[in-house]
């Protein structure tokens, strides 16, 4: 059974003030048990969207809003690339011509796009809508704001690794030499990098970017904080896999044995695992960190969040790509005969402690 919570206002308020220093414990719930693959997974709020490999020949999208699933498709068309904003569903589909775009707002599907060319890797973020389109010659970059589609790039080469937050929307591009990165505020797009190395696979929050890029020796972290272009490391190991949130950043770090788990939250860059196992896939939100451990059996999901890291699975077999939002943690997970989603939310005291920790320092007063 799963269990339910409510914040007041006044308290979440205070869960953006601090990172407390208190341990979360976790309620772990499967959200699916049937007898084919679910996988795809993608988180917001208490929202998680997946696919699930109804048939032998196609996929169909799920969307469970933190009480019910909704299976939002059925038809006989391979699904791809399912993400959600809220109760928001994007995806891309074959209907015959090439792939189209499709957006479920939570109670009806809308069609974004229809023509003879292929449009793909749909991302959303509240109202906006981004993607890559094929024009003939090469890849562009497509969004729609919830009532206008507007071809963000017109050029030469080919976009790729498209990301929205907000209105904004990121991207790289190779510009005939190397990749680089591109954003587009809302209003216009911004040549980010602008050199000899490859910039690419940009994550996106807010209107900051983080990526890895080689240097020449290994790969290193950068950041964009909308004006400019930080590198966070410099050193002669592999730094990779960057993930984004406000001000802090992480990413998975070679130590010469193995990789661990890096977080900068601004300042400070620490390392939050150490140990002779891999550390995969790390991914932020908020105040919450979580990643996948080779524990040299097979993949089990970790989180950091209230200053203490907690093992979430423990057993024999594999739980891949943990995906956070805030306190929202989702992943998918072999139940011996197929794969099947797992949520993790926090009980409901550990809450309650959390926004006490966050908020003591708000209404603690010196004394006389």
């Amino acid at each position: 059974m799963k269990t339910r919570y409510l914040i007041p206002a006044v308290l979440a308020l205070c869960l953006g003030a601090a990172w407390p220093a208190a341990a979360v414990t976790w309620t772990v719930t499967q959200l699916t048990d049937n007898s084919y693959d679910d996988n795809g997974h993608m988180v917001s709020g208490s929202n998680v969207a997946w696919l699930g490999e109804v048939g032998a020949a196609n996929r169909e999208v799920f969307l469970y809003d933190g009480s019910t699933t909704t299976q939002v498709t059925n038809d006989t068309y391979d699904v791809t690339g399912v993400r959600v904003s809220d109760t928001r569903v994007v995806w891309y589909a074959d209907h015959g011509s090439g792939n189209e775009i499709f957006l479920y707002d939570g109670a009806t599907t809308t069609q974004l796009t229809n023509n003879a060319v292929s449009d793909i890797d749909a991302n959303v973020s509240e109202s906006n809508v981004a993607w890559r389109q094929w024009d003939g010659n090469d890849w562009e970059v497509m969004l729609y704001d919830g009532a206008t589609t507007t071809q963000l790039t017109n050029d030469s080469y080919a976009d790729f690794g498209v990301k929205t937050s907000g209105s904004n929307v990121a991207w790289y591009g190779h510009d005939g030499n190397d990749d680089e990165i591109f954003f587009y505020d809302g209003a216009a797009t911004t040549q980010v990098t602008n050199n000899t190395r490859s910039d690419s696979n940009p994550f996106l929050d807010g209107a900051r970017i983080v990526w890895s890029a080689s240097d020449g020796h290994d790969r290193e972290i950068f950041l964009y904080d909308g004006a400019t272009v930080t590198q966070l490391t410099d050193n002669d190991v592999t730094d990779q896999g960057p993930s984004v949130s406000g001000s802090k950043v992480v990413w998975q770090r070679y130590d010469g044995n193995d990789y661990e788990v890096m977080l900068h939250d601004g300042v400070t860059t620490t390392q939050l695992t150490d140990n002779d196992d891999d550390e995969w896939h790390p991914r932020i939100s908020g105040p919450v960190v979580v990643w996948n451990v080779d524990d040299g059996n097979d993949f089990e999901v970790m989180a950091y969040a209230g200053g203490t890291i907690t093992q979430l699975t423990d057993n024999s077999v594999n739980d891949y790509y943990p995906r956070p939002d805030g306190y929202n943690i989702a992943w998918q997970g072999w139940d011996g005969n197929d794969y099947e989603i797992f949520q993790a939310t926090p009980e409901p005291a550990t809450l309650g402690l959390l926004a006490l920790g966050a908020c003591l320092p708000l209404f603690r007063r010196k004394r006389r």
